[in-house]
């Protein structure tokens, strides 16, 4: 567990400062910090001038990291070095950018200028004002030497320097000189670059392929790109074949295999043409549309038609066409009025409305003299044009707004509960919705019966599917279902440690479950958080004891205590400190006048001497302890803090520096200050001045005071050295036996021996008694730690087995093919984030190409017969034979039939599927919670959120389903021609008919699909393009910067956005007025657009 701690000074009163660090987590913080839905959200300073940012929980609003960031980014999946998924999100502090992982890790050091994401593997980086990319393990693969760099795209990217432009490799190589004035992403091989003011195609060694001759250009797709040369557009192939010619004044879009376009010499009439540049529909109309479900909508003087594709007028529409057919209905107008009619010209519902949104299951809203109703697929008013606002929340339910008070509606129209509450939230297990009504809250289920009438001063949404309720200073817990399961009598209710939870009545503390349940009585003066199994617990008296989940204490009481850390707790009895195990019994006698918590086998101290008992001005030392009790550091610092990273910072002869694990000077003492490492990088003070510095002593970056600075305590690693001098490792395994300076490789455990010695290219076992056990093993790896254990995979003569560091033996004979770290099983559960211990420990294995599972014993779980299996995940396993895959539990059972011609593993209860060619979703009992039915199906990084793919007349169309109800609801059906799979700031990206939009998590089309490019909406407003200008919206569409633009990038973090207008290139601000420009760039073109 980490330990998050705020440094206002150098040093500080650790007792006290726990005694407030723990008050804090305990009651701002519940103690689950997981979760698959953090977003960003921010708080201000007290004095409203800075801003600082976290995360929090998307639906529960729970804050799970604290808000320590100036800047914080949504999070984003990406593969790490063993292909797995995993969640990272971009932070910034002190000026630099790093990524943080979801329980707040450090995964890149926060020490760049700036920072990108990952494309394939690699992100672009900005350090000391150059540009160039590290990998996932931060490693430096593209050396810092560029003015600007690029996100790779098909193993390749941009980078510029000297005004030019050129590409590298994934190896870091410069695979393409710095040669041109622009260039863009390769695609299909290709890429199209500018030189001496025309565009021509080059392929990935460089050379030319299609000549310098076009005024602009497009990526190629499906063989062929869009280029203008004259002014005019067509396409060519990759020999510089003209397949579409290029003749036309637009930029010829193909919907349903035509694209309505004009040429010169039609006198701006319109006409369509098909992929091979074929005229199918002559040059004859005013005005054109795209082609929709094989109808496209034309106009000759004032009259509009629907034509097929050989230009037939299949119907003549009695009014002007806004909108192509969308399931058989088209949007016309007059007077700046909307109305539908069918493919027979009938007119369905009148031109009478502001607004017409698009059907969705059956129901469209629509606005008339600025208020909304709905209307069925017949025209027809099903509830009438009364209220302010109507929002579905979920597939059968919306909520309504008339005069500022809330009701709900459900799909099919009818009122479910009349407009009558001044807010509304809904906490989305079991659709429970949070009412407020005269300044108090209650609850109504999805059907509006009251299930809790609004009598609470507060509902506070929690994890586990639980909500806080507060009443006239008191606090209780009500479940998803409206029930009250802890009544209103508490305090305080901290979070929940595997179902129990500290609470305060009074002046007093117990502990409860979540159920109601008083396990201990509440006769307490404190009681801390669960840590290592076990609350530290304060007596009115002073005194300290601890309990356990059940509630049960250790018999013994002590003046003073900390939580429980590494499996040990500093406890204090007749004024001196020492160490208890988890059964009460002394590791360590009390000795010490101060002690902090073992860090992998190592605890800081000071020291307790008669001379300080005889004069207590005489300033103590401080040094470091092994977990017998001896100084592995004798007592020599008159301040110093527990090691970090490797290093600790240390006060000597009144200056701070640092020191290694072995004790001996690794930055000098010269500073008047010094803090722990972290991200690598530490702190220093000179003067009144902090700066960071990194290992070598280096300082860069300086800030104002200690105050600026957040520390997250990381475990320290085991105690090893090595000599620079011949490259080999020794071991300090006391103070006074230092390891020989002969080992060319040390892999540690936990504690202070079991490590395993690599010399030749062989591995030999250091045991408990400091004995060399010649194993002679060819390879040592893998491990998982369970019951003070830890299981190494070990290799010999090509075979593999497992070794127990706890028995210090082979338990797992070297008998097997291949063999893969151990894993924790956790038990399925329908409450996924609830803290549970793991079943146990398992690894699979390999024998004559077949594979199955063993336990730490070497016992067979999943028998050798699979062709593939993956890990368990919430119990389940996925295997595969004979090409097909299904589902088997851990006591070997198939639970799911091995049918499927693809499967996804287990997340949350569900996982996708493929059967008979098609995909879908089903849940841990089989069921369909999505229908095989569907071409594909992909996930968003809103984990409710999926895309379905269906083909239309050989046309993919795409679609979204919200799992957020039971059963399947789509969003949006399947009407968009392409989609992203990223929400960015709340907002995903949708192309429908050519033009561009945006749905938020809600599926609703917040930006409608009118635009034909946008930027990225990480910041707003968001940069989009109109024919061929380009302005600024709002997120909800408004327009907030007009398009006057020939050129526009996305607002960056310094809020400004760089444009070009009738040729010249300047900086504007967001209300769009011109500026100079600011010293932190965002240089990164995410978006790949065209500038």
């Amino acid at each position: 567990m980490n330990t998050h701690i705020y440094f206002s000074c150098c040093f500080i009163n650790c007792q006290l400062f726990l005694i407030l660090a723990f008050f804090a987590c305990f009651f701002l913080f519940p103690t689950n910090l997981y979760s698959q839905n953090l977003v960003p959200f921010h708080q201000s300073s007290e004095s409203g001038e800075t801003e600082k940012y976290g995360y929090k929980d998307k639906k529960t609003g729970m804050i799970l990291i604290p808000a320590h960031y100036s800047q914080a980014l949504d999070f984003e999946e990406i593969k790490d070095i063993e292909n797995k998924l995993i969640t990272i999100a971009r932070v910034k502090k002190n000026g630099r950018w790093g990524y943080i992982t979801e329980d707040d890790n450090s995964f890149i050091p926060i020490i760049y200028q700036e920072l990108g994401t990952f494309k394939e593997g690699r992100a672009v980086a900005r350090l000391e004002g150059r540009t160039g990319f590290i990998d996932i393990q931060n490693v430096s693969v593209v050396p810092f030497e560029y003015s600007y760099s690029y996100p790779f795209k098909n193993g390749m990217a941009r980078v510029q320097k000297n005004n030019r432009v050129g590409f590298v490799d994934l190896e870091g190589n410069l695979a393409i000189d710095l040669t041109y004035e622009d260039a863009y992403n390769f695609s299909e091989g290709l890429a199209y670059v500018r030189k001496e003011g025309k565009y021509g195609f080059i392929d990935k060694t460089g050379k030319e392929i299609i000549p310098f001759v076009y005024e602009n250009a497009k990526d190629f797709e499906k063989g062929t790109a869009l280029v203008q040369k004259n002014g005019l557009w067509g396409k060519i192939d990759k020999e510089g074949n003209e397949v579409v010619k290029i003749i036309y004044k637009d930029i010829p879009f193909f919907y349903e295999g035509v694209a309505e376009v004009r040429t010169e010499e039609s006198n701006n009439k319109w006409g369509y043409i098909n992929e091979k540049g074929e005229t199918i529909v002559d040059f004859i109309y005013d005005e054109a549309k795209y082609f929709s479900e094989e109808l496209g909508a034309v106009r000759k003087d004032k009259e509009w038609f629907f034509i097929d594709k050989t230009g037939k007028e299949v119907f003549k529409s009695p009014y002007p066409i806004y909108e192509p057919f969308i399931d058989g209905l088209s949007k016309v107008y007059q007077n700046e009025l909307f109305g539908l009619i069918n493919k027979e010209g009938k007119l369905i519902a009148p031109i009478i409305y502001q607004e017409i949104e698009n059907f969705e299951n059956g129901i469209a809203h629509v606005k008339k003299n600025d208020h909304w109703g709905v209307i069925n697929e017949k025209g027809e008013l099903i509830v009438p044009l009364e209220y302010d606002e109507i929002y579905f929340i979920t597939q059968n339910l919306a909520w309504i707004r008339k005069l500022n008070k809330y009701g709900f509606m459900g799909e099919d129209g009818k009122i479910i509960a009349p407009t009558q509450y001044d807010e509304v939230d809904i906490f989305y297990k079991d659709n429970l919705i949070l009412v407020k009504k005269n300044k108090h809250w209650g609850a109504i289920n999805s059907t509006g019966k009251v299930v809790q009438e609004p009598i609470y001063d507060k509902i506070e949404k929690l994890s586990n599917n639980y909500l806080k309720v507060h009443k006239d200073g008191k606090v209780g817990l009500m479940d998803s279902k409206g029930k009250i399961t802890i009544p209103v009598t508490y305090n305080e209710i901290g979070g929940f440690f595997r179902g129990s939870a500290i609470a305060r009545i009074n002046e007093n503390f117990g502990v409860i479950k979540r159920e109601g349940k008083i396990i201990t009585k509440f006769n307490w003066d404190y009681i801390y958080p669960y840590s290592d199994g076990f609350a530290l617990a304060k007596h009115h008296n002073g005194t300290y004891t601890y309990l356990n989940e059940k509630g049960k204490k250790i018999k013994k009481k002590y003046e003073d205590a900390k939580s429980f850390s590494s499996g040990f707790a500093a406890v204090k009895k007749d004024g001196k400190w020492g160490f208890i195990d988890a059964t009460g019994q002394w590791l360590i006698e009390p000795s010490y006048k101060m002690v902090e918590p073992f860090q992998n086998g190592l605890a800081l101290a000071q020291e307790f001497t008669k001379e300080n008992t005889k004069n207590d001005k005489e300033t103590p030392k401080y040094g470091y302890l092994s977990a017998d009790g001896n100084w592995l550091i004798t007592p020599k610092f008159e301040e110093a803090y527990s090691f970090s990273e490797g290093f600790a910072a240390v006060k000597k002869d009144g200056k701070w520096g640092y020191i290694s694990i072995s004790g001996n000077p690794f930055i000098e003492f010269n500073y008047d200050g010094a803090l722990p490492f972290l991200d690598e990088q530490g702190w220093v003070k000179s003067g009144e001045d902090w700066q960071s510095i990194d290992k070598f002593g280096n300082r860069y970056l300086q800030v104002a005071s200690a105050s600026d600075i957040f520390i997250d305590m990381d475990e320290i690693p085991f105690m090893w050295t090595e000599d620079e001098t011949n490259q080999k490792m020794g071991l300090h395994v006391d103070n006074e036996n230092v390891m020989p300076f002969a080992y060319d490789r040390i892999s540690s455990t936990v504690g202070r021996n079991r490590i395993f010695l690599e010399r030749n290219k062989v591995w030999n076992y250091l045991n408990s008694k400091n004995e060399i056990i010649e194993y002679n093993f060819d390879n040592v790896d893998y491990m998982l730690m369970a019951n003070n254990a830890i299981m190494k995979r070990v290799k010999e003569e090509g075979k593999y087995g497992f070794f127990n560091t706890k028995t210090e033996t082979i338990v797992i004979p070297i008998e097997y093919d291949n063999a893969e770290s151990f894993f924790y099983i956790y038990p399925q559960s329908s409450d996924f984030g609830e803290n549970v211990e793991p079943l146990a420990g398992y690894a699979k294995v390999e024998r004559n190409g077949k594979w199955g599972i063993i336990d730490m014993e070497g016992k067979m779980l999943i028998p050798i017969i699979y062709d593939q299996i993956d890990n368990f995940s919430e119990g389940y396993a996925k295997v595969t034979l004979n090409g097909k895959n299904g589902y088997v539990s851990t006591d070997a059972k198939i639970i799911l039939p091995i049918e499927f011609e693809q499967a996804g593993n287990f997340k949350n209860g569900r996982t996708e599927v493929k059967k008979n060619g098609k995909w879908g979703m089903i849940n841990h009992k089989g069921e369909e919670i999505i229908p095989i039915k569907y071409d594909h199906i992909r996930f968003t990084n809103n984990e409710n959120i999926i895309i379905i793919t269906e083909k239309e007349n050989e046309r993919l169309q795409y679609g979204f389903i919200d799992l957020r109800t039971k059963g399947e609801q789509k969003i949006n059906s399947n009407r968009y021609s392409s989609v992203s799979s990223v929400f960015i700031s709340g907002l995903l990206e949708v192309a429908a008919n050519g033009k561009k939009g945006f749905i938020n998590e809600d599926g609703e089309e917040v930006i409608h699909t009118e635009y034909d490019d946008v930027g990225t909406t990480e910041e707003e407003p968001i940069a989009v393009r109109k024919g061929e200008k380009w302005g600024y919206i709002s997120k909800a569409g408004k327009i907030i910067i007009p398009f006057i633009y020939d050129a526009a990038q996305s607002f960056g973090t310094t809020g400004q956005a760089l444009v070009e207008k009738d040729g010249k290139r300047y900086y504007i601000n967001k209300t769009g007025r011109k500026e100079a420009q600011k010293n932190e760039l965002d240089f990164f073109d995410e978006s790949d657009g065209d500038w």
